[in-house]
């Protein structure tokens, strides 16, 4: 018997403000955005579970946190959340200071417990002081990705 190993994402990152200083927090999309939002998705889950049970639909909500999120949907739904982190917008974000909000936004990550977390995408970027020379030197024992400069 072969695994199943895949999932739908219909949705990613929906935004409704224009102005580019509101993308990554929970200003990018409006309360009233984000109900249709929700009925778009319950839709999408009714329709894959109608196709196939076993195939859980993975949604990123707009910068707006899983707890926010998690009312919308019934506990029995096959629903994945999908954390996206940028550090470029919202937050006193430096170099020096990045990896204390890493820290925190994984603990937060975890959301209320009643859906699973894939955090899909985290962002390196800070508002203020992002260079290379002024972060602290962390040593990875196995790295996953090395950059090379074309």
């Amino acid at each position: 018997m072969r695994t199943q190993s895949h999932t739908i994402a219909p949705l990613s990152e929906p935004v409704e403000n224009r102005y580019f200083s509101k993308f990554g927090i929970t200003d990018a999309l409006s309360i009233e955005s984000a109900a249709w939002v929700a009925k778009f998705i319950n839709g999408v889950l009714s329709r894959v579970a109608a196709v196939d049970p076993r195939t859980p639909v993975m949604f990123q909500g707009g910068f707006r946190p899983k707890t926010f999120w998690s009312s919308c949907f019934a506990a029995d739904s096959n629903l994945v959340f999908d954390a996206h982190h940028y550090y470029f917008a919202g937050r006193p974000t430096t170099s020096d200071n990045l990896p204390t909000f890493m820290c925190e936004d994984a603990k937060d990550s975890i959301g209320d417990g009643k859906f699973p977390v894939f955090v899909g995408e985290w962002s390196i970027q800070a508002v203020s002081n992002s260079v290379l020379a002024s972060r602290p030197d962390q040593e990875l024992e196995q790295p996953t990705l090395r950059l090379v400069q074309a």
